[in-house]
């Protein structure tokens, strides 16, 4: 292990605040940056799904970046590299977020290859694309969608092996996985984080470093001291309320996160450059009602430490 190695706990995946007119709100940034540190996160993922990073142009990502990495120094700042095009334009963009503040330019592993080439395509590809990159240090984002590709165990073993991977946001959703990818990684700089909240628990378990996913744009500090309190007797309490939440928050998410923020006077509005729907009133209650409980749960934490 290296001094490189990012520290455990909570990543938010960062949601991009867009103005009225759904220009990027750069003040609404700064804000919801300070939000995050101020509820103990561990580092901010950004330009990720959560960002809606398919509607951002080329220079808004890289902007966002630089932005989020400058706000929130010394808390370290990760950032989707690759967006599609040529190996050379994935690399230079890689190159880019790092130059920019990034500790590790996260790579899209359903960008290198489409689902139906074979898993050599796709590692060959990302061989090219670390030697396109020189040193910089990587990570991965088994995002979902269309082309969703998840890392086999054996395979992030022997890329952990070589030194250039700090941080993996795992969509996996299976504990037996989970621990075998873990297992496989032990010892190296590749840290792991969970994307599902249902499961974080046992993943923090099997030696996982924390949670990156849409949860901590709710209770954050929920999360972390979950992250911090593995073996505390309350923790199978929190975990299932953390899984209990978990319908009500990913309804027209990433909408539903910039409602419950703006309602905590963070100034972030209700704008939106992907279409997820329209939350009812029904839904708001439930949203809401989770803000109350999230608030309550937090006090009671914060008396037992």
């Amino acid at each position: 292990m290296s001094e490189h190695r990012l520290p455990g706990g909570v990543y938010p995946t960062m949601i991009t605040p867009f103005d009225a007119m759904g220009g990027i709100d750069w003040q609404g940034v700064d804000r919801l940056v300070d939000w995050y540190l101020e509820r103990g996160v561990a580092g901010i993922f950004s330009v990720c799904g959560s960002s809606e990073l398919e509607s951002l142009t080329p220079d808004e990502r890289l902007d966002l970046c630089e932005r989020t990495a400058s706000r929130a120094a010394p808390v370290p700042v990760v950032a989707s590299g690759t967006f599609g095009g040529g190996l050379e334009r994935q690399a230079q963009d890689c190159c880019r977020m790092v130059e920019l503040g990034a500790r590790a330019a996260i790579v899209l592993t359903g960008s290198l290859a489409i689902r139906e080439e074979p898993d050599a395509t796709w590692r060959g590809r990302l061989e090219d694309l670390m030697d396109l990159t020189d040193d910089i240090p990587l990570g991965f984002y088994e995002k979902p969608g269309p082309n969703k590709r998840c890392i086999p165990p054996d395979v992030f073993g022997e890329l952990a092996a070589t030194g250039r991977f700090l941080f993996h946001k795992d969509t996996t959703c299976d504990v037996d996985l989970i621990a075998a990818k873990i297992d496989a990684a032990e010892g190296s700089d590749l840290r792991f984080f969970n994307a599902n909240a249902s499961s974080v628990l046992a993943s923090l378990r099997a030696g996982g470093a924390g949670f990156s996913g849409i949860a901590a744009n709710f209770y954050p500090d929920v999360l972390a001291w979950l992250c911090s309190n593995p073996g505390h007797d309350r923790t199978e309490e929190v975990q299932d309320w953390i899984s209990a939440m978990e319908p009500a928050i990913g309804r027209c998410y990433p909408l539903s996160a910039k409602v419950l923020l703006g309602d905590q006077g963070l100034g972030i509005r209700p704008v939106c450059r992907t279409d997820k729907g329209t939350l009812s009133a029904s839904d708001l209650r439930s949203l809401r009602a989770v803000a109350r409980l999230a608030h309550h749960l937090r006090d009671d934490l914060e008396l037992i430490g």
